[in-house]
């Protein structure tokens, strides 16, 4: 089961200030109260001549005095019931006797107020008490990992805190104050059942500790509207309530201790972190609820007297407040891994402000009345109070905070400045990495975050990124599915762009402070959009490098296999013209030997003749398969040895025009270049013939230091009226040029000529080879 609310809201502060504010004035009354008169808690009614007492508090001093609803009041103030004395007087006196039933005569309170009321310093203790209650329930309330024992804490501290408080003032016998603390320690023992049952190990995840959980806080709820009918309706039941009462509180903290003590022994002993502070809070729990359960909760329950004085016993509990304490110092409980938080600073800035409030007005009203001088602004009023402070407590509060806020965290940021300057920050990257690692690593410095996490939805595989405090890790997919940080994120929100969901920004709790404010979460969700359009964009990026990519090695591939292609058609060219050299022609030579030694036969010249053109055409297909001067002499003579062949077949006039720079001789060419060079004349030259009409053309090739240049020209009809343009429509006898030159980088291009005809010209660097690219 995932943990209940990981991340503490940061309302928590606000509430915990008002308790905080609500035990103070407490304890203001509790004080105030113990220096009154005492109540006896005692109602009369006219009856025979006398006063008849009709209703006595529960838990009251006349009733622990052992007065009842019943008995004959006979003396009030110390002289004796007249029959003129109406029920009112026994509400305004502070001192009764009464007769019961059996005869037995009882006076309150000259023996019963001795030993219950208060010293000075007993009164001291109880409130030094009743604030470490208070402190350590709010502690662990605010920096609780989880809502639920947070609250469960601050209840029982509050229980406890209001217990004491109420210890204060129930001497006096106020009704308020024996109500309070009647309620508060039931709501103690309960708070201590269910504290302990979350805690250190949680039992409320099972159904067997949600059902002790139900059954104590139903039996709480059952005996406090039992207290509240006794004390309205009928008052003598509280007898058969009050041992109904201890016994449940016997059980509530003796099931308590044994929670703690099973948890403690449930902890493997390697665990020292842990093992030692919880051993401390289970020494102190034993310390501080054992002398209340053995000297006042059982003597009660037997209806015996207790061995020490209640609030002797009652000091005891001072261990249980400092054992908590200790077990959220150690960061080791409660889901408490840091201290200072931020709700904890408004906390301590508005109490300290609510004190300086008190005690300025406090101080003003003292020094006017010490000095009889009127005051400008009647403080006393209610009206012109609530106009002060709240004219002035939200602007101080604001600028104590962040006065504070930016001595002790680093978060303190100008929101408006950093959307604006994060948002044109991301527009500058293009490459995914870049924008999703400085989008993360600045969320997460300005907010000062333990972790930040953006996880992409992309083809093929999801990408993930993370920032965890210095660098950003692109996480491996394991599985199919990665969980990018171990703890919890304390925010996430989607990428969406252009209305499609494209990942998840997800943010850990900070560094300094688990809470995030509001503004950072408006922060992050405003810079969301802007980041999922930012990655959308870089993710189009990569999807199009990678087809351009794919393509590049696809026109790779393709050149690879041209190149293989046409050098296995030059070799099969090579030996073709070989085998037609070495096996047809030299049969055809020997055949026209026999037959010129034939000259008694009268056709064998006919014959012969025959013979000669044959061989002629074998010696012009090898040719044509494989020049041999080419291998032989180079390119310039196999050029010339083209231009003849095609001066001869044809009426053309071919001339070719040899060129060095400096007038160096043109020196030889890589065998494949020369042969690649060679196609390519003859593929123009054969074009020249079948398409251009010209009468004329000229084969100029030019070489100079960094590349050689062949340029044939004809003055026929012109690439126009051919059909054929360099630009939109590229004839498959350019492709092929192309094509050839292709693993030198070379470059062919047709051009009109002038005044009429074509240019085609060329172009390799020499001591170029195939790269990432191919010029066409």
């Amino acid at each position: 089961m995932p943990p209940r609310f990981q991340v503490p809201r940061p309302q928590r502060w606000a509430v915990a200030a008002i308790v905080i504010l609500g035990l103070v004035s407490l304890g203001d009354l509790s004080l105030a109260t113990a220096e009154q008169p005492p109540a006896l808690g005692v109602r009369a009614r006219q009856a025979s001549g006398g006063l008849i007492v009709s209703w006595v508090q529960p838990g009251g001093l006349a009733w622990d005095a052992g007065v009842r609803p019943g008995d004959r009041i006979i003396a009030v103030d110390g002289r004796p019931v007249v029959a003129t004395d109406a029920p009112s007087t026994v509400a305004s006196t502070s001192e009764i006797t009464t007769e019961s039933g059996d005869g037995l005569v009882r006076t309150v309170p000259s023996r019963v107020l001795e030993p219950f009321t208060l010293s000075r310093l007993y009164r001291l203790a109880f409130i030094a008490i009743a604030a470490s209650f208070a402190v350590v329930g709010v502690l662990i309330y605010v920096l609780a990992g989880d809502a639920i024992v947070g609250a469960i804490a601050l209840g029982f501290s509050v229980a406890g805190a209001v217990l004491f408080l109420s210890l204060i003032a129930a001497p006096s016998g106020a009704d308020w104050a024996v109500t309070a603390r009647h309620a508060a320690a039931l709501a103690f023992g309960a708070g201590a059942l269910l504290l302990f049952l979350a805690f250190p190990v949680d039992r409320l995840r099972a159904p067997r500790g949600r059902r002790l959980a139900i059954g104590c806080l139903s039996a709480t709820a059952v005996l406090l509207a039992a207290y509240g009918w006794t004390y309205f309706f009928r008052p003598a039941a509280y007898d058969a309530l009050r041992p109904v009462t201890y016994a449940v509180l016997i059980g509530e903290v003796v099931g308590a201790g044994a929670l703690l003590v099973a948890g403690l022994l449930a902890t493997p002993a390697e665990r020292r972190d842990i093992a030692t502070p919880l051993s401390v809070v289970a020494v102190g729990a034993f310390v501080a609820l054992a002398p209340p359960v053995c000297l006042i909760l059982v003597p009660s329950l037997l209806d015996i007297s207790s061995i020490v004085r209640p609030e002797i016993a009652l000091l005891s509990l001072a261990a249980l407040p400092a054992s908590l304490g200790t077990a959220v110092l150690s960061r080791r409980f409660f889901g408490i891994t840091r201290i200072l938080r931020r709700g904890l600073v408004a906390l301590l800035v508005w109490i300290a402000l609510v004190g300086s409030y008190t005690a300025g007005f406090a101080g003003l009203a003292r020094w006017s009345s010490g000095q009889n001088a009127p005051v400008p602004v009647d403080l006393a009023a209610p009206a012109a109070t609530v106009a002060l402070v709240a004219a002035t407590f939200w602007p101080l509060q604001h600028r104590l905070r962040r006065a504070l806020e930016r001595r002790l965290f680093r978060d303190v940021y100008d929101y408006r400045a950093t959307l604006r300057e994060l948002s044109a920050e991301l527009v500058q990257f293009g490459e995914l990495s870049a924008v999703a690692r400085h989008a993360l690593d600045r969320l997460g410095r300005t907010l000062d975050l333990s972790w930040a996490a953006i996880e992409l939805t992309a083809e093929p595989a999801p990408l993930r990124f993370r920032w965890e405090g210095d660098a950003v890790i692109a996480a491996p997919d394991e599985g199919g599915r990665h969980v990018i940080a171990t703890s919890p994120a304390a925010y996430q929100v989607p990428l969406i762009a252009d209305g499609e969901t494209i990942g998840m920004l997800q943010v850990g709790a900070k560094r300094h402070d688990i809470d995030l404010l509001p503004e950072d979460r408006e922060l992050i969700a405003t810079v969301a959009p802007h980041l999922a359009t930012a990655l959308r964009n870089a993710l189009l990026i990569r999807q199009l490098e990678a087809q351009v990519e794919a393509l590049a090695d696809r026109e790779r591939t393709l050149a690879t296999l041209n190149d293989r292609l046409l050098s296995v058609q030059e070799e099969e060219r090579r030996r073709l013209a070989l085998e037609l050299h070495d096996d047809p022609l030299q049969r055809a030579i020997q055949l026209s030997r026999e037959l010129g030694a034939w000259a008694d036969c009268p056709r064998a010249g006919h014959w012969q003749e025959i013979v000669e053109d044959i061989i002629a055409s074998l010696r012009a297909i090898c040719d044509g398969l494989h020049p041999p001067v080419l291998d032989d002499f180079g390119l310039p003579a196999g050029l010339e040895w083209l231009a003849a062949r095609l001066r001869a077949e044809t009426d053309l006039d071919v001339r070719v025009a040899i060129e060095a720079v400096d007038g160096d001789p043109f020196g030889r060419l890589e065998p494949d270049l020369e042969l690649a060079l060679y196609r390519v004349a003859q593929e123009a030259l054969n074009n020249c013939l079948k398409h251009a009409e010209a009468r004329s053309i000229t084969v100029t090739l030019r070489r100079e230091p960094a590349r050689v240049l062949l340029r044939v020209a004809d003055d026929g009809r012109g690439p126009a009226a051919n059909g054929v343009t360099g630009g939109s429509q590229v004839g498959l006898g350019l492709l092929g040029m192309r094509e050839r030159l292709q693993r030198w980088h070379g470059r062919v291009a047709l051009e009109g000529g002038q005044p009429r005809g074509a240019v085609l010209t060329a172009e390799v660097r020499l001591g170029e080879a195939h790269g990432d690219e191919t010029d066409r």
